[in-house]
């Protein structure tokens, strides 16, 4: 089974200040980083400010299977990520549909990685607890992006930092093929990380960005 991860990409003028300005300021903090990839590499990067996990529907796909152009939304699957603005009026880790996350397809670049079909349940049950259990968003961490020093609620979480709780739940359990769950560590610790810099380090692990919308063509 393959899923995706999502990576929303910042733009100034569109209204959104806080993308705008999480995606700006993490793109200088992360010149380090982006300096170890190859000029191939670092072409596929952008200024993302906010990243979502996708699971395709009960029949493995991305895009629904009556899909045209003409509905709403042909997109098919759950999306898991930790937001601050979720419609119902609650915030942190929340699971939606597809249709309502990828409004906005040409702003969305995406990974895919390949997962064991058998341990599928354990891992949907997992993410559905962390949705359950839910602490709300940890504003503090979005707060220290604009510091030097990363501080935030360890009972909280931050998309990227939700995202990378699950990444390292495959990698425990799945013995996954690629460097991510080490390169997300520093001194033996985990980071609480952006999500331009997951982008950086999950490509340096070998994974591939691809644009949404070229994806369905």
């Amino acid at each position: 089974m393959k899923a995706r991860i999502l990576l929303y990409k910042s733009a100034w003028g569109d209204g959104h200040l806080l993308d705008n300005a999480i995606g700006s300021w993490t793109w200088l903090w992360n010149q380090k980083l982006l300096r170890r990839l190859t000029p191939e590499q670092r072409a596929m990067i952008k200024a993302y400010s906010h990243i979502e996990l996708w699971l395709p529907d009960e029949n493995g796909l991305f895009i629904a299977a009556d899909y045209h152009y003409s509905i709403t939304s042909h997109y098919a699957g759950t999306c898991y990520t930790s937001t601050m603005r979720y419609a119902n009026g609650k915030d942190g880790t929340v699971k939606r549909p597809a249709s309502e996350v990828l409004k906005n397809p040409g702003r969305l670049d995406y990974i895919e990685i390949d997962l064991e079909d058998e341990y599928m349940p354990l891992q949907i049950d997992y993410m559905d607890q962390s949705v359950a259990e839910n602490k709300g968003y940890d504003k503090l961490a979005i707060l220290s992006f604009f510091w030097i020093k990363r501080f935030h609620n360890a009972l909280q979480y931050i998309c990227s930092e939700r995202i990378q709780d699950y990444i390292l739940y495959f990698a425990a359990r799945w013995a996954l093929k690629f460097r991510y769950a080490n390169l997300c560590r520093r001194n033996g610790r985990l980071v609480v990380p952006s999500p331009l810099s997951m982008a950086i380090l999950m490509v340096m692990a070998g994974l591939t960005i691809k644009p949404l919308i070229e994806s369905e063509g």
